[in-house]
């Protein structure tokens, strides 16, 4: 675990767009050009390269911020301690709430920094006899302030502060989970089961789920390319093959080391550019078929006839939040883990794409 988080380290900032950014027919004379054999294959490749998989923090890590950046850190409790989590969680587990509290308050003075022991603690006074949201909350803010970036913090008080009948303030805590944590389980299911739970707008998501074998290895100068179906992953493919292989790029491309937002960047905007000029050449090739000698194709058309994802990208792009898209659906997919250790930066960006497209306040 210790390993993969120094492999983190190159996300801590999120580079911005250059101005000689490469686009389709840029990529594809890079591939022409290549000392490799690139191959366009027309099924996933054989030999695909694994994607980047790195999970989700555990609920014992710590997040300790040094000169250098965040890392996640075990979290070391002593032997007293764990053995009064250990006896609390099984009286809670046994519904005898009173008594799982007394254990868990316990567990918080005999270390302080005992952060499940504050959470849970809270769990027993909003769920047991006492069901007293006010006091649980007080309980999850002593552990969110110990580390806010654990994401249950968030939920947990989320859930209190929506039992104090404080919708707004339950909404901005749902926000930070999904923040520090894109795949919350919990979360998810809420919105398809309960739409409006934290008065919020239907939730929309547009994921980017490239198809399998998008990228493959014959041999080390052999490289296989598949676009799926239809070719309309091709960009994106193209875009990776070119990152993960070309040396001009060995620098700046993640590898099994994590993820680039720089890569993520270039290959999405590729995609996009590809999926604009696809959708661009069509609509000119019917307005021929339909006796138009010099078609006219205007930006909007082109993006009305695009698919649901791709007009999204269209939109996040051009209102400057393609790298808040990135962190949170396609880096925050693959690798949550990784979001813990972002800088402030990059936690805004994401923040502000989830405000703005995914947990939307109902008024």
């Amino acid at each position: 675990m210790r390993r993969l988080l120094v492999f983190l380290l190159p996300l801590l900032a999120i580079p911005a767009l250059a101005d000689d950014v490469l686009g389709p027919a840029d990529y594809l004379k890079i591939l022409v050009d290549s000392k490799l054999h690139y191959k366009i294959v027309s099924e996933p490749a054989k030999a695909p390269l694994e994607p980047t998989v790195c999970g989700r923090r555990e609920e014992s890590m710590r997040l300790v911020t040094k000169e250098n950046g965040k890392s996640l850190v075990p979290w070391t409790v002593n032997a007293e301690t764990t053995k009064l989590l250990d006896e609390a969680e099984e009286l809670y587990q046994a519904k005898k709430y009173d008594e799982a509290g007394a254990k868990y308050r316990e567990a918080t003075e005999a270390d302080p920094q005992a952060v499940s022991g504050y959470l849970f603690y809270g769990d027993t006074l909003l769920f047991g006899r006492a069901n007293d949201a006010a006091a649980a909350l007080e309980q999850y803010r002593k552990g969110i302030a110990l580390d806010p970036s654990l994401p249950v913090g968030h939920f947990f008080a989320a859930t209190a502060l929506r039992a104090l009948g404080r919708i707004d303030e339950a909404r901005e805590e749902i926000i930070k989970a999904l923040t520090y944590d894109p795949v919350y389980d919990s979360i998810w299911k809420i919105t398809a089961t309960v739409p409006g739970h934290w008065n919020e707008k239907p939730v929309v998501r547009h994921k980017f789920e490239p198809p399998p074998g998008f990228l493959g290895v014959n041999d080390k100068d052999n490289i296989d390319v598949y676009g799926g179906p239809n070719g309309e992953w091709f960009g994106y493919a193209l875009c990776k093959a070119v990152w993960a292989n070309e040396p001009r790029f060995s620098k700046q491309h993640a590898g099994s080391s994590g993820w680039s937002v720089e890569e993520e960047h270039a290959c999405v905007t590729n995609q996009l550019l590809s999926r604009y000029n696809a959708t661009e050449s069509s609509l000119a090739e019917q307005q021929k078929k339909n006796g138009v000698l010099k078609p006219v194709v205007k930006e909007a058309d082109v993006i009305a006839a695009m698919t649901p994802l791709d007009r999204h990208l269209a939109e996040v792009a051009h209102a400057g939040m393609l790298d808040g898209y990135i962190l949170f659906e396609i880096i925050g997919q693959r690798c949550p883990m990784a979001l813990s250790v972002m800088d402030e930066s990059a936690l805004k960006e994401v923040d502000r794409y989830i405000r703005k497209y995914v947990i939307v306040a109902a008024q």
